[in-house]
């Protein structure tokens, strides 16, 4: 998903699930602007991508998050 996103422009940080969205350990894909999420649902079935869930966060969006370097 990150990189079909990232080919058709998307700018998206690989991170930990927020513990708003679920309590279980996972990945996600975080985004800046909640006004992308049907352009990204019609990139995803347009590219076969597959995703559990598109959901809105308000949180902090860092750059850096998940760089340890």
């Amino acid at each position: 998903m990150y990189n079909g996103l990232k080919n058709e422009g998307i700018k998206t940080i690989i991170a930990p699930t927020p513990r708003k969205l679920s309590t279980s350990c996972g990945i996600s894909l975080m985004f800046k602007d909640e006004s992308i999420i049907n352009e990204i649902e019609l990139i995803a079935k347009n590219h076969r991508l597959h995703y559990i869930k598109i959901d809105f966060v308000d949180n902090a969006f860092d750059k850096n998050r998940g760089k340890y370097c």
